[in-house]
């Protein structure tokens, strides 16, 4: 497992956090450590051999969301 910061494309108030959590809950092996809203950032916890940013980006294909790697992590 490893912990791995993004960031949140769009994301801009509380019910933008709340989506993004809902669909990315819904993805199995995949534990959110800590949402912030202020900064757009969002750590997750996860096995790199069965999960990758890939699959993120697709639970939230129906949204107007979408991770991208923190250059900060």
């Amino acid at each position: 497992m490893i912990q791995q910061e993004f960031f949140v494309n769009n994301m801009k108030c509380a019910g933008c956090a709340q989506q993004v959590k809902s669909k990315l809950q819904a993805v199995p092996n995949l534990e959110i450590l800590q949402l912030d809203l202020a900064n757009k950032t969002i750590l997750l916890q996860f096995d790199p051999q069965t999960l990758s940013l890939k699959d993120f980006n697709q639970a939230l294909a129906d949204t107007h969301f979408s991770l991208v790697k923190s250059s900060t992590h």
